[in-house]
């Protein structure tokens, strides 16, 4: 009796157990289905719904006013084509691409009959609505019939590739990192355009700078050379009466003849962009250099660098003294710091109290050369000890002091803090260099 009891009871255990893991599987069903809504961010379901809504509404809207256009087509064709872009650009973006694509050529079959000043407005809404398309494009083939197809409608209507469009494309192969193919677009719409336009056209200028980036990065030098040049044909175009606006371009050419080593060149090319900078009396252009020397000194062309900032100081000095010509100062401390880890303290003194002369009346403009020089007196001051002449270290130490009393006294704003960072600057200069710290006997 017992043990029937015993057996009845785990009978019922049993069952109890399956009922309730029954019940288990039932209740905790309900809970990961909640759970797997909230790990969806909040109200993102709802937001979808509300985009779509508006996207439909504005499809609506769209088509609307698309067959209102088309009404009106005879007498205002212009009104057609905004009308049918803005239609193909909505059905993109809900993924209608064949009435897309209709509706986009309708406006280009449109266009191409229209006599009127507002072509070049419109060529504009063409490219806008390019951008959509290239981003909802799936290949190449698909790119280059959107491309193509405003290209060719520019060529038919003789309109040069208008930079905005030029822009949009460039825009969307950089995104993808596809330079080949953003050449070959460069290269036909600069055809494109040389038979439209003359050679100083903005458009010319913005496809040339653009080919000179992408073969720069591609590494073909040969090519940047030849666009490099294109660019100064085109800013030269009108002679001497432009001759100014051939500083960006010699610049360029300098800073690449010194990065191909081509020193002959490019001493030619720096000289003539001197030359245009200096010659423009209405504004200095000579903060606009600063690319050349730099060049050198990145490449350790050290002299060449030295004499061509010491041409734009007696420029300044000359034309513009109350300038500033803050990126040549750049140009002259890392000339500075070169000249200094090559030991060459005297010419780093040489080149910085050449540029201190010229620095205007102003004290502050004074205090950064004079905070770098008094790094150079405390460098050499360094090597003069270690090389055992005590006596003319402790001289361009306190020679420093000086410097660097005056540098602190020229600051317009004495504040506390900036005192405080520019002894702990010095101190640390000092430690750096092997000297003995002011706060220790000397």
């Amino acid at each position: 009796m017992k043990t029937a009891t015993k057996s009845g009871l785990l009978i019922l255990v049993v069952i109890c157990l399956v009922l309730l893991g029954s019940q288990a599987i039932i209740v905790c069903s309900q809970p990961s289905e909640v759970l797997m809504h909230r790990n969806t961010p909040p109200n993102l379901q709802e937001r979808r719904a509300e985009q779509k809504e508006k996207m439909l509404h504005s499809l609506s809207l769209n088509e609307e006013n698309f067959k209102a256009a088309s009404r009106r087509k005879e007498v205002n064709p212009v009104g057609f084509v905004t009308a049918a872009l803005h239609l193909s650009t909505t059905q993109r973006l809900l993924d209608q691409k064949q009435q897309a694509n209709e509706n986009f050529q309708q406006a280009i079959a449109v266009f191409d009959n229209i006599d009127s000043s507002t072509k070049e407005e419109l060529v504009r809404q063409f490219w806008d609505a390019a951008k959509t398309a290239l981003d909802k494009s799936e290949t190449k083939d698909e790119e280059n019939s959107i491309i193509n197809s405003i290209l060719d409608m520019e060529a038919r209507n003789h309109i040069a590739p208008l930079p905005h469009g030029i822009n949009v494309v460039v825009t969307y192969y950089g995104y993808l990192k596809r330079n080949d193919d953003c050449i070959a677009f460069l290269s036909r719409a600069l055809e494109l355009v040389k038979k439209t336009k003359p050679v100083n056209h903005g458009s010319i200028r913005e496809i040339t700078r653009n080919l000179v980036t992408l073969f720069q990065r591609s590494k073909q030098p040969e090519k940047v050379e030849e666009y490099l040049k294109l660019s100064l044909s085109i800013a030269d175009g009108d002679g001497d009466t432009n001759r100014v606006y051939t500083v960006d371009p010699l610049v360029a050419l300098a800073v690449f003849y010194i990065e191909q080593k081509r020193l002959p060149e490019a001493e030619n090319y720096a000289s003539k962009a001197y030359s245009a900078a200096e010659s423009d009396i209405t504004k200095c252009r000579l903060d606009e250099l600063y690319q050349i020397p730099t060049a050198y000194v990145r490449l350790d062309y050290l002299q060449p660098a030295d004499e061509f900032l010491r041409r734009v100081v007696t420029a300044k000095a000359i034309h513009f003294p109350s300038e500033r010509l803050s990126r040549i100062g750049a140009s002259v401390q890392a000339l500075v710091r070169k000249y200094m880890k090559a030991g060459q303290y005297d010419k780093a003194q040489a080149i910085l109290e050449a540029w201190n002369k010229v620095q205007g009346s102003e004290p502050e403009r004074h205090s950064g050369t004079l905070d770098a020089l008094q790094e150079v007196y405390l460098a050499q001051a360094g090597e003069l000890l270690r090389a055992g002449d005590k006596r003319k270290s402790q001289q361009l130490v306190k020679k420093s002091l000086l410097l660097f009393e005056s540098a602190i006294n020229g600051e317009p704003t004495q504040n506390s803090s900036y005192i405080e960072h520019m002894h702990t600057r010095r101190e640390r200069l000092l430690r750096q260099y092997g000297l003995q710290t002011e706060k220790q006997s000397y």
